[in-house]
Order: C-alpha cells, then sequence, then structure tokens
C-alpha cells in the first residue's frame, strides 16, 4: 500500500516538473520573439 503511495507521489511530482517545463519553454519563446523583433526595429 505504502509503495503504491510513494508511486503515486513520484508520477505527481514529474508531471509538476513537466508543467514547469512547458510554463518555462512558453516564456522563453516569447522572450526570443521579443528580442528579435526590438532587433528587428532597431536595424
Amino acid at each position: 500500500m505504502s509503495k503504491e503511495g510513494g508511486r503515486l507521489g513520484l508520477l505527481r511530482l514529474k508531471t509538476r516538473s513537466l508543467t514547469w517545463f512547458s510554463i518555462l519553454a512558453v516564456i522563453v519563446v516569447a522572450v526570443s520573439w521579443i528580442l528579435m523583433f526590438i532587433i528587428i526595429r532597431l536595424s
């Protein structure tokens, strides 16, 4: 029973890290687009 609970906790941790990874990826893409836009406007 306790082993099943540990596995569930591990799965939840993996899901949370995956969610944070996707959020971070979106932020990185948005920042790079903004930087590219600024560079195009300035040149």
